[in-house]
């Protein structure tokens, strides 16, 4: 998998809308999580998440739904205030494009990384007998 920096013009952008599914998730995984604290994996928690989600009927969705459309409308109130202006104004009254708001780059170098040299990937090779 590839990761790409993000680009300036990226940051500048609106946030994409959450999904009614993601605030769905985000929620049950906290009560699942404190069901079960010994588990820590992705793969325990994701498809049990999945079969609650696909159980519920609509009307259980439905505050999931009115949050992902309230985000849609942010979303799109957001890029039509960008393209108008070249920015967009945040919660709390600010400009995106003020310096507070942008993020600054860190170095992930830490004192661990520097005394651990990377040890180099080894291939695994099988011979085939014939």
């Amino acid at each position: 998998m590839v990761v790409k920096e993000a680009s300036e013009e990226d940051i500048l952008k609106p946030k994409r809308p959450t999904s009614a599914y993601l605030y769905f998730n985000s929620l049950y995984s906290k009560e699942l999580r404190l069901q079960h604290p010994k588990e820590k994996s992705l793969a325990f928690f994701a498809p049990l998440v999945k079969l609650k989600w696909d159980s519920m009927t609509i009307e259980e969705k439905k505050p999931f739904q009115d949050k992902a459309d309230d985000d849609k409308m942010r979303f799109y109130n957001e890029s039509i205030e960008m393209s108008g202006n070249g920015f967009f104004t945040l919660k709390d009254g600010s400009k995106s494009i003020d310096a507070k708001n942008i993020p600054q780059k860190t170095n992930k170098l830490t004192k661990s990384t520097l005394e651990k040299p990377k040890e180099p990937k080894r291939a695994i090779v099988k011979t085939i007998k014939r």
